[in-house]
C-alpha cells in the first residue's frame, strides 16, 4: 500500500521522536481511512482537531467529508513526566486550523463545528450516518466514554472507532549525553481505562494498535 502523507508538522511538538510516532500512528490511521468502503453519503466523525494533522491526513485520502469538532479554545491538556499540565497555544486555534486545511486544499472536505463534544446535538448539528469515530479530544475517563456512548449510536453497521493516545502510560527511554534512564509518558489513563471498558464488553473488534493509536470495529 502507498506510503500515507501525514502532516506532522502540525501536532504542536517539536520532537523528532514524537513526530516519528505521529508518522507511525496517524499512518494508520489513513491507511484505514483510504481503504473504507462505506457509502460516501456517511461521514467521519473526529473529536478533537487541534491543528489539523489528523483531518487533514483522513481528508487527503476519504471519499467521505471529515466533521471536526472542536472548540478551538486555545488549550489542550498535555502529560509532562507524571504530572496532568495545561499548556497553552496562544489564544483560539481555529484561523490556524482554517489555514492549515486550505494550505493543503481540503477545505471542501471538512465541516468545523466549534463546539465541546459534550455539547454537540448530532442530530441537530448533522445527523447522517458515521462510519468512522475518531476519539482524541478530552482524555478524561468520564468524556472518553461519553463521546463514545454518545456519537457510537450513529455509526453504521460495523462501523469503526478509533481512539488516540491508549496504551502504556509510561515508557523507559534513553535521554542526554550521559545515558540516563527518563520516563515519557505515551498513553493516558483515562483514555486507557475507558477503552478497556469498551473493549472488555466486547463492544468493538479490536483491529490494530500502532503506537498509541487503537482502531477497532463496533459489534
Amino acid at each position: 500500500m502507498e506510503e500515507i502523507f501525514v502532516p506532522v508538522h502540525l501536532s504542536g511538538s517539536s520532537g523528532d521522536k514524537d513526530r516519528a510516532r505521529f508518522r507511525l500512528e496517524f499512518g494508520f490511521l489513513g491507511q484505514v481511512v483510504a481503504t473504507m468502503q462505506y457509502p460516501e453519503d456517511t461521514v467521519i466523525v473526529e473529536i478533537g482537531s487541534l491543528f489539523g494533522m489528523s483531518t487533514i491526513t483522513m481528508a487527503l485520502v476519504s471519499k467521505q467529508e471529515v466533521v471536526a469538532i472542536d472548540p478551538h479554545d486555545g488549550e489542550w491538556k498535555t502529560f509532562k513526566g507524571t504530572r496532568d499540565r495545561r499548556k497553552e497555544v496562544g489564544g483560539s486555534t481555529l484561523d490556524r486550523f482554517v489555514q492549515n486545511l486550505e494550505e493543503f486544499k481540503v477545505r471542501d472536505k471538512v465541516k468545523i463545528i466549534q463546539a465541546f463534544s459534550r455539547d454537540v446535538n448530532w442530530t441537530q448539528e448533522d445527523g447522517r450516518d458515521i462510519c468512522l469515530l475518531f476519539l482524541d479530544g478530552s482524555h478524561e475517563y468520564e468524556d472518553v466514554s461519553r463521546d463514545y456512548e454518545y456519537f457510537s449510536q450513529f455509526l453504521v453497521p460495523n462501523g469503526l472507532d478509533a481512539f488516540h493516545d491508549y496504551g502504556p502510560t509510561t515508557e523507559k527511554v534513553m535521554s542526554g549525553a550521559d545515558g540516563k534512564r527518563g520516563v515519557r509518558r505515551k498513553g493516558f489513563p483515562g483514555v486507557n481505562q475507558a477503552v478497556n471498558e469498551i473493549v472488555e464488553a466486547g463492544e468493538i473488534e479490536v483491529l490494530g494498535i500502532v503506537q498509541t493509536m487503537l482502531i477497532g470495529m463496533k459489534k
